[in-house]
Protein backbone atom coordinates (compact mmCIF):
# COMPACT_ATOMS: atom_id res chain seq x y z
CA UNK A 1 0.00 0.00 0.00
CA UNK A 2 0.83 3.26 -0.66
CA UNK A 3 0.23 5.63 2.10
CA UNK A 4 0.85 8.93 0.33
CA UNK A 5 -1.15 7.43 -2.88
CA UNK A 6 -3.91 6.55 -0.42
CA UNK A 7 -4.00 10.21 0.39
CA UNK A 8 -4.45 12.13 -2.43
CA UNK A 9 -7.45 9.96 -3.52
CA UNK A 10 -9.31 11.62 -0.57
CA UNK A 11 -7.71 14.47 -0.99
CA UNK A 12 -11.15 17.25 -1.36
CA UNK A 13 -13.67 14.65 0.07
CA UNK A 14 -15.46 15.79 3.15
CA UNK A 15 -14.68 13.99 6.03
CA UNK A 16 -12.50 11.87 4.29
CA UNK A 17 -9.77 9.88 6.11
CA UNK A 18 -7.08 7.65 5.58
CA UNK A 19 -5.04 5.32 7.74
CA UNK A 20 -3.18 1.93 7.56
CA UNK A 21 -6.15 -0.91 7.54
CA UNK A 22 -5.15 -2.25 10.98
CA UNK A 23 -5.71 0.95 12.66
CA UNK A 24 -8.98 1.60 11.15
CA UNK A 25 -10.33 -1.03 12.66
CA UNK A 26 -9.62 0.67 16.17
CA UNK A 27 -11.41 3.76 15.28
CA UNK A 28 -14.83 3.80 17.80
CA UNK A 29 -17.13 4.42 15.59
CA UNK A 30 -16.12 1.75 12.87
CA UNK A 31 -18.73 -1.43 13.89
CA UNK A 32 -17.70 -3.40 11.20
CA UNK A 33 -15.32 -3.43 8.35
CA UNK A 34 -15.17 -4.71 4.35
CA UNK A 35 -12.66 -6.02 3.21
CA UNK A 36 -11.12 -5.44 -0.01
CA UNK A 37 -7.51 -5.51 -0.67
CA UNK A 38 -4.97 -7.83 -2.38
CA UNK A 39 -5.61 -11.68 -1.09
CA UNK A 40 -2.84 -12.35 0.59
CA UNK A 41 -2.90 -9.30 3.23
CA UNK A 42 -6.66 -10.81 4.21
CA UNK A 43 -5.85 -12.94 7.07
CA UNK A 44 -3.72 -10.35 8.21
CA UNK A 45 -6.34 -7.76 8.15
CA UNK A 46 -8.89 -9.72 9.29
CA UNK A 47 -7.36 -10.83 12.01
CA UNK A 48 -6.87 -7.32 13.19
CA UNK A 49 -10.25 -6.39 12.79
CA UNK A 50 -10.89 -9.76 14.69
CA UNK A 51 -8.71 -8.51 17.98
CA UNK A 52 -10.45 -5.19 17.58
CA UNK A 53 -14.05 -6.99 18.20
CA UNK A 54 -15.41 -5.59 14.85
CA UNK A 55 -17.49 -7.26 12.37
CA UNK A 56 -15.96 -7.95 9.08
CA UNK A 57 -17.11 -8.83 5.15
CA UNK A 58 -14.40 -9.85 3.67
CA UNK A 59 -14.29 -10.64 -0.12
CA UNK A 60 -13.27 -13.87 -1.87
CA UNK A 61 -10.93 -15.50 -1.29
CA UNK A 62 -11.35 -15.53 2.89
CA UNK A 63 -7.51 -16.64 2.60
CA UNK A 64 -5.26 -17.71 0.30
CA UNK A 65 -4.12 -20.84 2.78
CA UNK A 66 -6.72 -23.09 4.53
CA UNK A 67 -4.07 -22.30 7.74
CA UNK A 68 -5.25 -18.51 6.79
CA UNK A 69 -9.10 -19.34 6.54
CA UNK A 70 -8.76 -21.20 9.68
CA UNK A 71 -7.56 -18.67 11.63
CA UNK A 72 -10.11 -16.55 10.44
CA UNK A 73 -12.30 -18.36 11.18
CA UNK A 74 -11.23 -19.07 14.80
CA UNK A 75 -9.98 -15.33 15.70
CA UNK A 76 -13.80 -14.06 14.62
CA UNK A 77 -15.88 -17.15 16.13
CA UNK A 78 -13.67 -15.73 19.55
CA UNK A 79 -15.22 -12.19 18.81
CA UNK A 80 -17.12 -11.04 21.88
CA UNK A 81 -19.75 -9.90 19.50
CA UNK A 82 -20.45 -13.18 18.41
Amino acid sequence: MDPARAQAAVRGVADARWTPPRRVARWPEIQGCIVCTPNDTHVDIGLAIAAAGRHLLMEKPLAISVEGADALVEALARATWC
